[in-house]
């Protein structure tokens, strides 16, 4: 094919002529001695004109001393010196004066390889106006082109043939493809610039591509009463809920607390209040688009709030996650967060304005039930990963874990029972004790470490119940609204941990909080009954901190914890990790049962036999197996789980 002259600027213009103006073997020399160019003038091609008058006056200023080093003798490097000038200037007076239609190589691949080389040049140069030429990547863009729609011309690229592409490109790489497509079109607009090019590019720009969005919601179709409810049910949404003042305004204005109490229960306060509610919009768009099988039924609302319904939320996931398996352009629905995005905000906004606590948990599940596998699978890794190599180092662990409760209840009490104890041995007997508790419950029932550090013995909503009657068990109920996943925590506690459990509380609590109090401030011993002083606190915690309400610092459960196992000799095995240890107890003792284990831990099944029926996880249960049956027959391990 003929391409007709295109304007010649600059010398990188030259360059990418060469190879149509001189043979192969010709045009090296020249590219070699273009090159060469920059390299003794200290600017890109791209900055310097392609002018021969221009060019000379340039190369009498250049110092080449130690340049052209194969030649031997000083006349000699002069000589290839002129050479090279010479031969710069004659390819700018080539390439300037050929006014007849030059012959390109009409192949589709020497063509892309023409633009990416080009591109390659170009990309972080400035042209003779200081401006610069193509940014930084462009040459990944057209590779990306050339990936996708080198099978085409450049020159017959085309909206059609974008639009065809586009079709079978994986989900996750639709977005590069798009933004080559727009570097495409500045390269397009832009011919002028790139005249060594510039007949290899489309006469017109791509246009807009599809996309696999939904027709945006129109808010205006509904009715003004949904519109106006709508602009309200959003402000109460962003708005962090004010906290009653106990003392009536009495103490006076205090920006500092009032400004924590309306931040309170949020990372931090909302700066982008725009940016909010568009993301709140989004939400909301989410649902109305999906719900319905058409958008009519939402215009014909008259609040929004009646948009936010378990039937409507439930019927727009089955879609969507329905259109993500089956759609080749969307990723699963399992494998992004933007199901999970929009679920968070709707159970917001459902929880800021009043929705019944049913709803917003409803909401809640299907969030969690969506994540659950992707979310469990990544948490635990780590964690089981160590487990793993810690009893893999010692067998013996096995039975410190198991036997640990016990032991630590045993040290404890040995402790205490002394008649002359120092503050830091009697502080250490009790972060014994606490540690043998917190053992106990997490044998008992694999816990997060939040659950077991402010666990709730005593109140009106008590987490941890004791026996009512004999021969009853003691129980653990935790409210769904107190676990990480919504998912309630129930179960009963075996006899031989709720014998350590029982210690700390009847035992070692009492001492605990006394702690906290002078020694004129504690129970007097009259005869009769104790009388305790109005100072003691009441505390409803398992592991009450020393003053006021509330639970110990996390600081400290992680000392007693800490202590604990150091006094074990395990050394390594955090809270969190006993989780692991529930599980692979109870395995070990029942064998292949894996869904009572993913009730246990709140996990999905696949998760839990991903782990435990192969491999380590297996190894692991086998372990604890061989253990279990060498250890003290009297600790009667039936119902460990």
């Amino acid at each position: 094919m003929t391409e007709r002259n295109s304007p010649i600027e600059t010398l990188l213009d030259v360059y990418f002529l060469l190879p149509s103006l001189y043979s192969e073997s010709s045009a090296e020399a020249y590219q070699s001695a273009f090159r060469r160019v920059e390299h003794l003038t200290g600017k890109r091609l791209g900055q310097l004109p392609a002018n021969v008058v221009d060019w000379e006056r340039r190369a009498a200023g250049i110092v080449w001393a130690g340049e052209f080093t194969r030649a031997r003798t000083p006349e000699a490097r002069q000589r290839a010196f002129d050479g090279f000038v010479g031969r710069v200037s004659a390819g700018i007076r080539r390439a300037l004066e050929t006014d007849k239609p030059r012959h390109v190589d009409a192949g589709t691949e020497a063509a892309w390889r023409r633009i990416g080389n080009y591109v390659a040049e170009a990309e972080n140069t400035l042209d003779a106006d200081g401006e610069q030429l193509l940014p930084n990547q462009s040459t990944r863009s057209i590779e990306n082109l050339r990936a996708r729609l080198g099978t085409f011309h450049p020159v017959e690229v085309d909206t059609a043939t974008a639009t065809a592409a586009l079709a079978n490109i994986p989900p996750d790489k639709v977005a590069s493809f798009r933004r080559s497509i727009r570097f495409f079109n500045r390269l397009i607009g832009e011919r002028q610039r790139h005249g060594a090019i510039s007949t290899l590019l489309p006469m017109g720009q791509i246009g807009p591509l599809p996309t696999l969005r939904d027709r945006p919601m129109d808010w205006t179709l509904c009715t003004e009463a949904f519109r106006s409810d709508l602009d309200q049910v959003i402000e109460r949404s962003i708005r962090a809920p004010r906290r009653r003042d106990r003392f009536g305004g009495r103490l006076g204005a205090d920006p500092v607390a009032d400004r924590r109490r309306q931040t309170r229960g949020r990372r931090r306060p909302i700066r982008n209040k725009a940016s909010r509610v568009k993301a709140l919009r989004s939400a909301l768009s989410w649902l109305a688009r999906n719900a319905f099988e058409d958008r009519e039924p939402v215009y014909a609302l008259s609040s929004a709030m009646d948009l936010i319904t378990e039937n409507h939320v439930k019927a727009a996931v089955e879609r969507f996650v329905a259109r993500s398996a089956t759609s080749v352009g969307l990723k699963d629905a399992k494998e992004t967060s933007s199901l999970s995005t929009w679920l968070a905000d709707l159970g917001m906004i459902a929880q800021h304005n009043g929705a019944e606590e049913d709803l917003v948990w409803a909401i809640e599940d299907l969030r969690f039930d969506l994540c659950e596998e992707r979310d469990a699978a990544r948490e635990m890794s780590a964690t089981r990963e160590a487990f793993i190599k810690l009893i893999d180092r010692d067998p013996a662990v096995v039975r410190a874990i198991v036997t640990g409760p016990r032991v630590l209840l045993a040290e404890a009490r040995r402790l205490l029972a002394r008649q002359t104890l120092s503050t830091h041995r009697r502080t250490e007997a009790l972060h014994l004790f606490m540690a043998a508790a917190m053992l106990a419950v997490q044998l008992a029932r694999p816990l997060r470490t939040r659950n077991v550090h402010e666990m709730l013995s005593e109140g009106d909503m008590p987490e941890l119940i004791a026996p009512r009657r004999e021969r009853a068990s003691a129980w653990l109920d935790i409210g769904r609204n107190r676990v990480k996943n919504r998912k309630p925590l129930e179960g009963r506690i075996p006899d031989w941990l709720w014998t350590v459990i029982s210690a700390w509380i009847d035992e070692g609590r009492p001492v605990w909080r006394d702690r906290s109090l002078p020694e004129e401030g504690r129970e007097a011993d009259t005869g009769d009954e104790a009388v305790e002083t109005p100072r003691h606190c009441a505390n409803d915690h398992l592991f009450p901190a020393l003053s006021g309400a509330g639970a110990v610092s996390r600081q400290l459960i992680n000392k007693a914890w800490n202590r604990g196992m150091a006094r074990l000799g395990i050394t390594g095995l955090t809270p969190h990790m006993m989780r692991h240890v529930a599980a692979t107890l109870y395995l070990a003792r029942n064998p292949g049962d894996y869904p009572v284990v993913a009730a246990l831990l709140a996990d999905s099944l696949r998760t839990v036999e991903t782990f435990y029926a192969r491999g380590e996880g297996r190894a692991a249960m086998d372990l604890f197996a061989q253990v279990l049956t060498e250890i003290d027959p009297t600790l009667n391990l039936k119902g460990t789980a």
